[in-house]
């Protein structure tokens, strides 16, 4: 039920099921559903645009099958269906493109002033940067002097000293 969900999970719910929907399609009958049209679906969700000009990737599209997964089991639970999803684990997924690792803000400005990256490439350095104490602290009072409502500060510092999300935040 959407009321046991946070809005935010049931938006990225609702994004999946619509990926879903479009690539399946929704007159696929669950009984001749098979392992093939999970690899269909794989190999179509991974040749579409993602972020960035990126084609999707591997790791979005095993939270999509989660998704089905967790929709299939309350169907079956529910009495709807009666046989169990193919296994995902055997869908041949693309690579994951692995992150480049955390550097601080003038090792990234050195690796970029070499050259030689793309864009995107520089884009995903810029990323993975972290800030030293000074930057966290001017960073903080650039906040501070900015803000427009009282809890923002607060909040980047509890976001910078001790590494929350946003949602745990919030």
């Amino acid at each position: 039920p959407q009321a046991s969900l946070e809005k935010s999970t049931w938006k990225m719910l609702q994004i999946h099921l619509r990926h879903l929907k479009r690539l399946i399609g929704i007159r696929t009958r669950p009984a001749s559903f098979s392992l093939n049209h999970l690899q269909a679906y794989v190999n179509a969700r991974s040749a579409e645009p993602g972020l960035r000009g990126k084609l999707v990737g591997p790791v979005t599209i095993k939270k999509e099958l989660a998704t089905l997964n967790t929709a299939w089991r309350w169907a079956i639970e529910s009495g709807i269906l009666s046989r169990p999803l193919p296994k995902t684990a055997r869908l041949r997924l693309s690579k994951v493109d692995e992150k480049p690792p955390f550097k601080t803000w003038g090792e990234i400005e050195r690796i970029v002033a070499r050259g030689g990256l793309s864009d995107l490439e520089a884009q995903d350095y810029w990323d993975c940067v972290y800030l030293d104490h000074t930057q966290v602290e001017e960073l903080l009072t650039d906040v501070a002097a900015r803000s427009i409502a009282p809890f923002l500060q607060p909040m980047f510092a509890t976001a910078a000293y001790t590494g929350a999300r946003r949602s745990e935040l919030l």
